[in-house]
């Protein structure tokens, strides 16, 4: 409806004009408040926002209080033709029931009369509401400011708010319900003989035929009804805006640096090869070194153990770059497989536990995780997430299954003995030394201030601030927006993300420990247990 100014006007009720919206004066005032809009301050602009405001809840005032005239008046006029209705009981007489008769008829036809006045409410409401909808969009518009999801949420939900009594409709409704009933109780009665006069008899509710003055309130009330929800509706939208960085989305999907994230999931993958390589052979390793075959369990532990130090350090680092911390990782796993893999020829054990101890130290899962979530596109990140999984478990299958391929090594290099216990250390030395060239060569360091929201993008809109809303404001409580950045607030310490930890959160981390704890337990002391009872080796089985 392109002129609806025209449409208001060619549509009031006579006599009610000074009581409709006033939507020409509105309309001139955005175009007063438009000028030079770009070039005001943030605090005239929330000047402009808090004037228009107090202008909306005078416009709201004089239509709601208008309405709220017009249906004591409704209700008056209905009371009186109830207690009529009551004083005119029906006896068994003839002529008084010729005489009620005739009353009967004035009666249904000053019923129809309140339902046309009735009409012409549902219109004024209806039109009210949608000039207010129609002007709050064009002041936004206009301005470039977001005034109209506040305004309605605000004045909707606020107990004492007068835009309730447009959007509720909770008297109209009433009012609709009682002529409806009565005018089909008269109706029905109208043609009863003497004998439905009686108390004792069962009058119908629905008249045969509806009047068309009901249809025609039922229409204007669907109409307005819609009307009230599309203001509901745009209400409760606000709720659901995104946030900067929601909305930032676009401009991430064209930062996002694909090899970058492909060779983070590679990390994950050589990772756990590096982690279950050594399981089938770790016994025998021990032993070649002099030391029990259950040193296996200590060889094995190592590595995890040093992680635990190496993921609060690498999640620090993280903060500020994802590729420093990515490379040092890479060469403490290179110095880390070397040591493992040179312990044989300089039979040293020390050697050999410190090598799996470098290899945990250059622990990035941490980074890995972190990546994904705070660099991958929203649309992506469960397809990443599903490759991470789905990489550490190939990770996990190839590290065996690489120990028993090297499990026919046997020879000497310049004295130097690589076999089927430290050949895997030798492999995966050169394995991360060739990743490292890949990170320094393709590895793109995303932009961290995006990621970390230090740098939010400017906003396009002014959000209205508490003072926007006059008197109301000290009822209306915390934007939204407001609560939501007390949630995203960061935990101030690492003891007070520990305290906050729920007691379900506890039970379920309790578990995971168990469970790894269990599982770590049966990986570690599986060679001993297979090579014991079954006489079962890496280059048997």
């Amino acid at each position: 409806m392109v002129h609806f100014g025209r449409y208001i006007k060619a549509h009031r009720v006579p006599g009610w004009e000074t009581y409709y919206i006033g939507y020409k004066q509105l309309k001139k005032k955005i175009n007063e408040c438009s000028k030079h809009v770009a070039e005001r301050s943030e605090e005239e602009r929330q000047e402009i926002l808090r004037k228009f405001s107090k202008l909306l809840d005078s416009q709201v005032e004089k239509i709601v209080l208008f309405l709220i005239e017009r249906q004591g008046i409704l209700a008056g006029k209905l009371q009186q033709l109830r207690e009529k209705a009551e004083g005119d009981l029906p006896d068994q007489s003839m002529d008084m029931t010729v005489t009620l008769l005739s009353e009967r008829a004035s009666v249904i036809e000053a019923y129809r009369q309140i339902g046309k006045e009735l009409l012409n409410l549902l219109q004024y409401v209806e039109m009210n509401a949608m000039g207010l909808r129609k002007i709050l969009k064009k002041f936004d518009k206009r301005l470039g400011l977001r005034l109209r999801e506040h305004y309605l949420l605000t004045r909707i939900n606020h107990p004492y708010s007068q835009l309730q009594q447009v959007l509720r409709q909770v008297g109209i409704g009433a009012i609709i319900a009682t002529i409806s009933r009565n005018l089909a109780e008269l109706q029905s009665e109208r043609w009863h003989s003497y004998s439905s006069f009686s108390l004792g008899n069962n009058v119908p509710r629905v008249a045969p035929t509806k009047e068309p003055i009901i249809k025609a309130m039922e229409h204007e009330y669907q109409k307005l009804t819609k009307e009230v929800g599309i203001l509901s509706f745009i209400a409760s939208a606000f709720l659901l805006q995104p946030s900067d960085e929601e909305l930032s989305d676009t401009v991430e999907e064209e930062e996002y640096h694909r090899w970058s994230a492909y060779l983070n999931q590679l990390n994950t993958f050589l990772y756990m090869v590096n982690y279950y390589v050594i399981v089938p052979t770790s016994d025998e390793y021990a032993q070649l070194l002099n030391t029990p075959a259950t040193l296996s369990g200590v060889i094995i532990g190592s590595m995890p153990l040093t992680a635990t130090i190496s993921a609060v350090i690498f999640t620090l680092w993280s903060n500020k770059s994802y590729k420093a911390p990515l490379v040092v990782s890479t060469l403490l796993l290179i110095l880390g497989n070397l040591s493992y893999a040179l312990a044989l020829p300089l039979n040293s054990v020390w050697l050999l536990l410190l090598g799996r101890a470098l290899e945990g130290l250059g622990c990035a899962r941490a980074i890995n995780r972190r990546y994904i979530m705070h660099e991958v596109p929203q649309s992506k990140i469960r397809n990443f997430s599903a490759a991470f999984v789905s990489a550490s478990a190939l990770g996990m299958t190839v590290g065996p299954a690489l120990a028993s391929a090297l499990s026919v090594v046997n020879f000497e290099i310049g004295g130097m003995i690589i076999n089927y216990c430290n050949a895997s250390g030798w492999v995966l030395g050169l394995a991360w030394i060739l990743y490292l060239f890949l990170i320094l060569i393709f590895f793109k360091e995303p932009n961290k201030e995006h990621s970390l929201g230090s740098a939010k993008p400017k906003q396009t809109f002014s959000d209205p601030n508490e003072e926007d809303f006059g008197a109301l404001a000290p009822l209306l409580g915390e934007s939204p927006h407001k609560e939501d950045e007390k949630k995203n607030r960061g935990a101030k310490s690492f003891m007070s993300v520990l305290w906050d930890i729920t007691l379900p959160i506890q039970i379920l981390l309790v578990n995971c420990f168990m469970l790894k704890f269990a599982s770590e337990m049966l990986i570690s002391e599986a060679t001993l247990v297979t090579g014991f009872y079954f006489s079962w080796s890496s280059s048997t089985v």
